[in-house]
């Protein structure tokens, strides 16, 4: 009986323990996740984001890859995944809203989804939206490397190398894009290159270069529109020992890939989504070129000379010169022959000097005189606002200079007025800074006759120049339709009126696959808006090349503080 006490009393007790357990919960099954994955939104959302990551130029999935979303009102909060080895990504548990989807790997440029220069299509997520298999195409980065070596074919180190890009963002011109320094053998590298057309410069100094102060008397010209005139002139040095050239006082040309020193015949690289080129760069050397400054009558030097040369619509100072004191003034060294423009600073401060700046053609050693006078214009721009609105003192006032790509800032001072020392003459377009929700609404001068949003300064009288400030922005939002149903990845173009004399009031966007847009900060005035499929790679600033379009786009009238919704034909 024992026996069959103790078997009981067992049974009971893990009987017991069983209904104990019985009254967990039972832990889910584990479900296979194809990706390292969190939940960008609380677990009751539903939707996702999926997709797969490829190569653009051949398609092939992207393993191992960073592909990261987030809320487009709020773009810091980012979830982040892996790709797996067939290029899959997955975001669950989402909530409706929209959403941006970018992408990196090693090899590759670092993207949103679709980008066009700095636009690309936010993920529209919820009922009725389609934001599953995506295909997501990577551009794997461009890439330009080269070797600078001397007349000997050895590495030239520590040398200046500019990249600049032929046209991009839809512009003309050729600009700086990146700069770089060879390495000790003389390498260099410009990585995460977008497809495009491009040029390599290089500023280098002979590693052995000795200059030597001889005979200074030689000539340059300055160059007045079509006028050119003599600088400064005199004897050639006198064949002697005391002023030969040192065979170790030379210089570099300024060198454009292969090898020309002459702007004008350098040759474009065109790269390839991926492409890696080669531009290897030989320096030969010249006799370098002295240009002295006198003293003036109180023993100091009259002014500090810079030199500067404009490569292109980039104006670059020339890293070669040094400068060094004599016993009659100042002396820039090492420099080769050239055009460069000449900008007189302060000896005391190295502040630019009002009116300092001409341009001289540099074939032969001598001494440069002080300034011809005033070659820059004053200019006061004044600032008042309409309707009670505010004029606060970090707003500031910037002139761009449309042919050389330069920019002229200077803030409102308490009087309400920007005061610019110097104005190289040009034409420049005007805008304002730091001022949100305003835009100018009149631009007035009796010195230099407005036109759109430029005017013509050329001088040399002072330039006074008169700003309304007015209070309100519109706002345009729409959906850009093909065969009217939504399109992503349009480009959404806003062209003011004159479009040619008003550059800044154009606008831009990207249609979102709902194909959604928004044009925010416009400034009220008459335009036309356009929705183009193949608009990226267009000078969408040139009037000539927009012409076709305008005739097929929507004439809009934005208002202050006015909202548009419109529906858009993609071109």
């Amino acid at each position: 009986m024992s026996s069959v006490r103790i078997i009981l009393r067992s049974f009971i007790f893990l009987f017991s323990i069983a209904a104990i357990f019985a009254q967990q919960p039972a832990p889910p099954a584990p479900v296979p996740a194809p990706v390292l994955e969190q939940s960008a939104k609380p677990a009751a959302a539903t939707y996702q984001i999926s997709g797969t990551l490829v190569d653009s130029t051949n398609n092939q999935p992207l393993a191992h890859a960073r592909v990261a979303i987030a809320p487009v009102t709020d773009r810091a909060e980012l979830t982040t995944v892996v790709t797996t080895e067939d290029g899959h990504f997955l975001f669950r548990r989402l909530a409706p809203g929209k959403y941006t989807l970018t992408a990196q790997r090693r090899g590759y440029l670092t993207q949103s989804f679709d980008q066009h220069d700095q636009f690309s299509s936010s993920i529209a997520v919820g009922e009725g939206h389609e934001s599953r298999d995506l295909l997501f195409r990577l551009a794997p980065e461009a890439v330009i490397s080269g070797n600078v070596t001397d007349e000997q074919g050895e590495a030239v180190p520590d040398a200046q190398v500019l990249l600049f890009r032929v046209g991009g963002n839809g512009e003309a011109g050729v600009h700086v894009s990146s700069r770089a320094s060879t390495n000790d053998e003389g390498a260099f590298r410009f990585g995460h290159l977008v497809p495009g057309k491009y040029l390599v410069a290089v500023f280098a100094k002979p590693w052995y270069a000795q200059g030597t102060i001889a005979g200074v008397s030689g000539h340059a010209t300055r160059v007045d529109g079509s006028t050119v005139t003599t600088l400064f002139g005199g004897a050639h040095p006198q064949e002697s020992a005391e002023n030969t050239p040192s065979p170790l006082d030379v210089a570099y040309l300024i060198t454009f890939y292969p090898g020309a020193t002459d702007a004008s015949v350098a040759t474009q690289i065109t790269l390839a989504r991926g492409e890696k080129s080669i531009a290897d760069i030989s320096l030969q050397p010249v006799p370098a070129l002295h240009l002295r400054v006198k003293m003036d009558e109180t023993g100091a030097a009259q002014y500090a000379p810079a030199l500067e040369i404009h490569l292109f619509d980039t104006a670059v100072f020339v890293p070669a010169q040094t400068t060094v004191s004599t016993n009659d003034g100042m002396t820039l060294s090492g420099i080769a022959p050239g055009h460069y423009a000449v900008k007189a600073r302060d000896p005391r401060n190295g502040q630019t000097t009002i009116g300092s700046e001409r341009e001289i053609d540099v074939s032969q050693s001598g001494e440069l005189p002080a300034s011809q006078g005033p070659l820059h214009v004053p200019v006061t721009a004044t600032l008042q606002a309409d309707s009670g609105l505010p004029v606060q003192n970090q707003i500031s006032i910037q002139l761009h200079n449309k042919r050389s790509g330069e920019n002229v800032v200077e803030r409102l001072n308490p009087k309400g007025e920007a005061e610019f020392t110097g104005v190289p003459p040009g034409t420049y377009e005007i805008s304002i800074g730091g001022s949100t929700g305003a835009f100018l609404s009149s631009i007035a001068s009796l010195q230099a006759k407005p036109v759109g949003r430029t005017l013509s300064i050329q001088g040399p009288a002072p330039v006074k120049i008169a700003l309304t400030l007015s209070a309100g922005q519109a706002r345009i939002t729409g959906v850009a339709l093909k065969e009217g149903k939504p399109f992503a990845g349009a480009m959404i173009l806003l062209v003011p009126a004159d479009a040619g004399h008003n550059h800044v009031l154009f606008r831009r966007d990207q249609s979102d696959t709902d194909g959604a847009f928004t044009l925010a900060s416009v400034v009220p005035g008459k335009y036309t808006l356009l929705a183009l499929e193949n608009g990226w790679d267009l000078e969408w600033t040139k009037p000539s090349v927009l012409k076709p379009f305008l005739p097929q786009g929507e004439a809009v009238a934005a208002q202050v503080n006015g909202k548009l919704e419109i529906k858009l034909k993609v071109q």
